[in-house]
């Protein structure tokens, strides 16, 4: 295809003085070095990414008019925009004439046309209007891309005893910080961890790393220089110790501290925090950022307080566990339980995998182990906007797997799956099962699901088919019965004698802001609240009768896709505009009415029969005990997020006086 652009109106020149480039002449002499270096960038370089940065920056009309093609990648669920093979290395050809007069100045962010026009380039194609603001603010042209657009009217000022009181250090609340301390809005985060970072304090075990990008997993307004494709838990710590610093976190912090409970006054409208060590103060404003992921789940098993041996849960690990040539054993196949699987199972004399459903795996895109390479820095550091435009392009393939999650109703009829793209999907895993495991037909058999792909989340596959075929290994799919002081004992009657015991049994993810308790209106807590049918909010932020409270990643705020940093970005301006617009109408609180939050769920009911979550059978940590999904927001990210982006302000009442 070929990128659907005008160029007289939707790309346009730089800005008078920016000094465009040519390609009237080749590298000068001496500088060999510099074209080694340029030549390995851009061999590693995203072509299409680096396609539109040098658009951006040379208005050059070959590359704006050079065709692009689609191609299916992550098991074809997906499709990556690329250019067209044809022309791939006339596009290098340029580009390393380009590149090779560095540097020259960098020009200034385009204005909003001109970066629309760039996007449609992009992706060859026109970006319908309600996705264009998702889309602007992820390609973070601008220093601040989801800064607010509303302040402080004039004659109004934030009041000397304002505060905002932030629950949880990890990355939901440090970027709540970030933004309050931008507004100048005093703030205090208290963590009951020792530092920042949330889950990645609790989640140490071997070989731990986020099984994302880490292109996606890095706020807009502050990229980093990952080492690592997929970073490891010691470098997402360094990113957030750098984060804390970078926007001075801590003096407002609070480490070692935990929330025990908060009260909701409203004769005085403010909120009393009680903490763990024995103080307590007052707050205008209550966010819990505590996270999804901030308790941990032991499984309900017989005698498991019987076994005499150790005990250790991924998300508790003990570094002093010692399982060489040992007996051990694994509950749980989830995330954490997979990714730790090969080191224990390369370690024990003899390693049993406890399995009660089969996940569905998937190839990681780049190599689980793979560094960012040094020409992907040089271009990132070097090329002016380029390491927008590739992050761009690693969430726009999330974007487009969305579909995999939707039901195609008159399919669903028919053949009792989800839809045509969904049986392509799971007929591609099984592809990659039967190869992985090619050889063991009972494990193969043991290893497919029955579940449709994406109704749990997908699992990134970091060696664990290739641990169960080592010759130690017993993928054990029998229902266990009880554990008992040496070992498991499973319904066939079989005893496993066992050292050590792992739990990967993941998160109580139902158990929203758990052990905290608040109270708000008539001392009502959110237990009470939620007592019917499990957490419910309004947009997975707030809830009638707790004025002024208000959640980071809560209830139902899961989104279908995109970077994690990004989401956190959009909760925390919210939060703050609310709050911005509280003390512009001169009121003393803000909560959501009854009849929208009742309004919003009902909407939620009906989204959820478009989706997986709510057609199929699933399970997992996406059900909430009492059988509704509880984690996803069902509607696709593009508009979540242009609700996160435009207050419906007449779903709130204000309070005055």
């Amino acid at each position: 295809m070929t990128p659907d652009v005008s160029a007289q109106d939707d790309i346009r020149a730089p800005s008078d003085g920016a000094d465009v480039p040519s390609r009237a002449s080749s590298l000068s002499a001496g500088s060999s070095g510099q074209a080694q270096i340029v030549a390995e960038a851009v061999e590693v370089a995203d072509l299409n990414a680096l396609r539109v940065a040098l658009l951006q920056l040379t208005r050059d009309s070959e590359l704006r008019d050079m065709p692009l093609e689609s191609v299916p990648i992550r098991n074809g669920r997906v499709w990556v925009t690329m250019v067209h093979h044809e022309y791939r290395a006339r596009l290098k050809e340029i580009a390393r004439d380009y590149l090779g007069r560095r540097p020259w100045d960098a020009p200034p962010a385009p204005d909003k046309a001109t970066a629309i026009g760039l996007l449609r380039n992009f992706v060859g194609r026109d970006i319908p209007e309600d996705e264009l603001p998702m889309a602007l603010d992820s390609l973070a042209l601008s220093e601040f891309p989801r800064d607010l657009t509303v302040s402080l009217k004039p004659g109004v000022s934030v009041p000397e005893d304002f505060h905002v009181t932030v629950v949880g250090a990890g990355m939901t609340g440090m970027a709540m910080a970030v933004y309050l301390g931008r507004l100048g809005i005093p703030y205090t985060v208290v963590e009951r961890a020792s530092r920042f970072g949330g889950t990645w304090t609790n989640n140490h075990y071997p070989r731990l790393r986020i099984d994302v990008s880490g292109f996606m997993y890095q706020y807009s307004f502050a990229p980093f220089k990952w080492r690592s494709q997929y970073p490891t838990q010691a470098e997402i710590l360094e990113y957030a110790d750098w984060i804390a610093d970078r926007y001075d976190l801590r003096p407002s912090t609070r480490l070692n501290t935990s929330v025990e409970d908060a009260t909701w006054d409203a004769e005085s409208a403010r909120w009393t925090v009680r903490l763990s060590d024995g103080t307590s103060h007052t707050s205008n404003f209550v966010v819990s950022a505590s996270g999804l992921f901030a308790t941990a789940n032991t499984p309900n098993i017989p005698g498991l307080s019987d076994f005499a041996g150790k005990v250790v849960h991924t998300a508790k690990w003990d570094d002093e566990t010692n399982v060489d040539g040992k007996a051990v054993a694994l509950i749980g196949n989830g995330s954490s339980g997979t990714q730790l699987m090969p080191w224990l199972a390369e370690h024990a004399a003899k390693f049993y995998a406890f399995q009660r459903t089969p996940q569905w795996i998937v190839p990681p895109v780049l190599p689980y182990n793979s560094d960012v390479s040094a020409g992907l820095h040089w271009l990132f550091e070097n090329v002016p906007f380029y390491q927008n435009w590739h992050i761009y392009a690693v969430q726009e393939v999330g974007i487009q797997g969305q579909i995999g999650q939707e039901v195609d109703h008159e399919w669903y009829a028919r053949t009792g799956s989800l839809s045509e793209h969904n049986d392509a999907l799971r007929a591609s895993l099984e592809g990659y099962i039967a190869e992985q495991l090619e050889g063991r037909p009972d494990l193969i058999e043991k290893s497919i699901p029955t579940a449709a792909p994406l109704s749990r989340r997908l699992i990134v596959d970091n060696g664990w088919y290739q641990a169960l075929k080592r010759p130690n290994t017993d993928l054990v799919t029998t229902p266990i019965t009880n554990v008992d002081a040496s070992g498991i004992n499973t319904a066939d009657g079989i005893h496993r004698d066992i050292d050590v015991l792992v739990l990967g049994a993941g998160f109580d993810v139902s158990r929203y802001f758990w052990p905290v308790t608040y109270r708000g209106e008539d001392g009502v807590t959110l237990e009470e609240a939620w007592a019917e049918d499990g957490a419910r909010a309004y947009l997975g932020m707030t809830y009638p009768g707790f004025p002024n409270f208000f959640s980071c990643y809560g209830p139902n705020s899961h989104p279908r896709s995109g970077g994690f940093h990004s989401w956190t970005e959009a909760w925390a301006r919210y939060v703050t505009t609310m709050i911005i617009t509280m003390l512009n109408e001169g009121a003393h609180s803000i909560k959501v009415k009854r009849e929208s939050f009742e309004e919003f769920n009902e909407g939620l009911n009906e989204a959820f029969k478009t989706v997986v979550w709510g057609v199929v059978p699933s399970g997992g940590y996406y059900i909430n005990p009492q059988g509704r999904p509880g984690v996803h927001m069902p509607y696709r990210s593009q508009k979540y997020y242009e609700m996160l982006a435009n207050p419906n302000l007449s779903d709130y009442e204000l309070e005055r006086g």
